[in-house]
């Protein structure tokens, strides 16, 4: 097992460094979010500001806790292309680990070829850890997850970084306690984000010196990623009773956000493709959603709530069809009542609906 895998150089950054300006992405869960204020991200920007003193480093955080790579594909876009990072990081091993292989390989392979038909940045796989990886890497073995992503890493000449590893590494020769990895299981803190920060920038120093470019984009893996995935505006949707649109500037850093408060409001939209998927808010207040496809039978779509939900602070990823016959189709989502013994929900909240070709 290698923790760097350094298959192209950094021609981007490299460029954006010696003209004075460098934007780099982020995309990932919590483990890599901005706001935490002690995430690998942060030190490691910290790092290249106090490395590029001469440089303008611009910082794009778009990782999100609780999100994976199906997420990342319909965000990419405008959270990172449209904002011309140079340097992206893309660490989802984590959380995109309990989704079936074939969804993960074509979540991931289209989020890959949309920033690599983008042509204006390196991308970087990191991956991090969690307990469930345990059992394989006491066994010498790359874990289910890690391995898929080197599979396209191997494919389109994309480097990699595996700080997870290294800070296994570490407290398997007693350098320090798991707890003090990180505190919760999953989550590090200031001590266990630059365990992951310092190899990172480890693998930067090396991969920046690395002159192999990485070559034009090859055939695609699998025929069904998510390359051409497109998000509907409010204007390719039906609002059926009460509810509207609004922006959401603070909380949900997405452009419009459907709500309603109103039991059986609807949205309905049709769509040209072989598949649709459907992003909700989930916490104490949020009602469930039902949705039916092609006026058949409505199917229901409940959510755990738990204590530490207070506000519509999570996402839901909802795969409402797959492998459809490519065509026209017709969908509707309604609210509907929650059945959590925390309570029945009072609002339905959809940032995302998004169309597989």
């Amino acid at each position: 097992m290698e923790i760097f895998k350094i298959r192209s150089g950094l021609k981007f950054t490299r460029e954006a460094i010696e003209r004075g300006r460098l934007v780099v992405g982020y995309l990932g869960g919590s483990i890599t979010d901005g706001r935490a204020g002690h995430n690998w991200s942060d030190y490691f920007s910290n790092w290249l500001c106090a490395m590029y003193p001469d440089t303008r480093i611009v910082v794009e955080n778009a990782a999100m806790g609780a999100t994976g790579s199906d997420m990342a594909v319909l965000r990419v876009e405008k959270q990172i292309i449209e904002r011309q990072c140079n340097l992206v990081f893309i660490e989802y091993a984590v959380n995109d680990q309990a989704k079936e292989s074939v969804y993960r390989y074509e979540a991931r392979e289209g989020l890959l070829r949309k920033l690599m038909s983008y042509g204006k940045c390196d991308i970087v796989l990191v991956y991090t850890y969690c307990k469930d990886m345990y059992e394989d890497l006491v066994k010498q073995k790359v874990p289910a997850t890690v391995q898929e992503y080197e599979v396209l890493a191997q494919h389109y000449g994309i480097s990699s970084v595996w700080p997870g590893l290294k800070a296994y590494e570490g407290w398997q020769q007693g350098l320090y306690q798991h707890h003090e990895w990180m505190p919760d299981g999953l989550h590090p803190q200031s001590f266990g984000s630059n365990i992951y920060a310092h190899c990172v920038k480890e693998f930067f120093k090396l991969a920046l010196t690395e002159q192999n470019e990485r070559g034009s984009m090859p055939e695609a893996m699998y025929e069904n990623n998510w390359e051409n995935v497109t998000l509907l505006t409010d204007h390719d949707m039906v609002i059926h009773g009460n509810g509207y649109f609004y922006r959401a500037y603070h909380t949900i850093p997405v452009d419009l956000v459907f709500h309603t408060k109103a039991v059986g409001a609807k949205l309905s939209f049709d769509f040209y493709g072989t598949g649709c998927v459907a992003v909700h808010m989930v916490g104490m207040k949020s009602y469930a959603l039902a949705y039916r496809i092609d006026n058949g039978e409505w199917i229901e779509r409940q959510n755990d709530k738990y204590d530490w939900m207070e506000e519509l602070k999570d996402f839901n990823f909802k795969v409402l069809a797959r492998n459809l016959e490519r065509k026209k189709h017709h969908v509707e989502i309604k609210a509907i009542l929650s059945d959590s013994p925390k309570g029945i929900g009072d609002v339905l909240e959809i940032p995302f609906v998004a169309i597989i070709p």
